[in-house]
């Protein structure tokens, strides 16, 4: 299991960054270019060892509309989890209970 406090990145984050790219073109068929808005690295904590859970990164895409200091995202965003061995998780939806 990967130390965050001992052991350097495993993975080359450009190429995971490109593999969700990738992944949201083959099955969300967006109509302009995609561009990496941000990532952050999260651990998914084990009940019993909350400390040694799997890691995984969430990255953020969407395309931009103007230039310059003008220059926003449009509102339809797009994520990817990927675990550290790159495995991309499915999407899923649960409704919520009240």
């Amino acid at each position: 299991m990967w130390n965050p406090a001992k052991d350097q990145l495993p993975v080359d984050i450009g190429s995971y960054v490109e593999k969700g790219r990738k992944h949201l073109i083959s099955t969300k068929k967006p109509d302009k270019e995609l561009k990496l808005f941000g990532f952050w690295m999260s651990q998914n904590p084990d009940r019993k060892r909350p400390h040694e859970g799997p890691w995984y990164f969430v990255f953020r895409y969407g395309h931009q509309v103007g230039h310059g200091i003008s220059r926003r995202t449009l509102p339809d965003r797009y994520f990817v989890v990927m675990l550290l061995d790159g495995t991309i998780a499915r999407e899923t939806t649960t409704p919520i209970t009240r």
